[in-house]
């Protein structure tokens, strides 16, 4: 099976009750470096491990502190061995249904 970035976009927006059309992007935060981040696309995907734990941060794109630095993700969960993270039920805290999302995916 060859999967794409837009199944892994689409499934990771399923588990977090968001609308996929609101995800711009979807980065691969390396673990245990520096955070170090790679945007995905399909050849990035389709090395991921079948079953890769994952932990999934959900930005608000355009959002900057006074530093002009991202601001820190509303929320994140662990991943539950199924490779897109994990349980939510309604909608992402704080993230409301408009403006355009940034999905950061560490594993």
């Amino acid at each position: 099976m060859h999967r794409t970035l837009s199944d892994l976009t689409n499934a990771v927006a399923a588990k977090c009750a968001i609308d996929p059309v609101r995800v711009v992007r979807t980065i691969h935060v390396h673990s245990g470096g520096k955070g170090l981040m790679v945007v995905l696309d399909d050849e990035g995907v389709a090395e991921i491990p079948e079953g890769q734990d994952m932990r999934v941060e959900v930005v608000k794109v355009g959002e900057r502190d006074g530093g002009g630095r991202s601001v820190s993700p509303k929320r994140e969960w662990d991943g539950a061995g199924d490779g897109v993270g994990g349980d939510v039920n309604g909608e992402v805290d704080g993230m409301g249904d408009e403006g355009q999302l940034e999905l950061r995916l560490e594993f």
